[in-house]
């Protein structure tokens, strides 16, 4: 499960997710306008390869240990035993690969105050 948090930057590139950081900025430099985004923090078995990749590793492998004579190696794999090694290797990137970054999405400008409040910098007019 995905984790989403409130995100801030200065620049639009490098988030944060903590907002002390500006507030002391905004005091210091006058900052008043940043980015406010939604930080997403994905689970490590997000970024695994799909199965047929590794079982492609595997031929390549054996490929060029035995050369023609390993041709149908891996074929045989059923796509039962494919959910089974997903299976596992999504069990054991969630308990052992810790994520220490994430992606952010949603950003928009916004304006923070001297008390390092946010607050919104464009008004939508209501629509008549």
């Amino acid at each position: 499960m995905s984790v989403i948090t409130k995100c801030w930057s200065v620049d639009g590139e490098i988030y944060y997710n903590d907002l002390s950081h500006f507030a002391e900025e905004a005091k210091d430099l006058e900052l008043t306008v940043i980015h406010e985004g939604e930080s997403v923090q994905k689970e490590a078995s997000k970024y695994l390869p799909d199965i047929e990749l590794i079982l492609d590793a595997m031929r390549e492998s054996a490929w060029e240990d035995c050369g023609e004579s390993s041709e149908d190696f891996c074929d045989s794999v059923s796509t039962e035993a494919k959910d089974e090694l997903e299976a596992l290797l999504i069990a054991w990137a969630d308990k052992h690969i810790e994520v220490n970054f994430y992606a952010v999405r949603n950003s928009r400008e916004v304006g923070i105050d001297a008390d390092g409040e946010i607050f919104e910098l464009y008004k939508k007019e209501p629509t008549q």
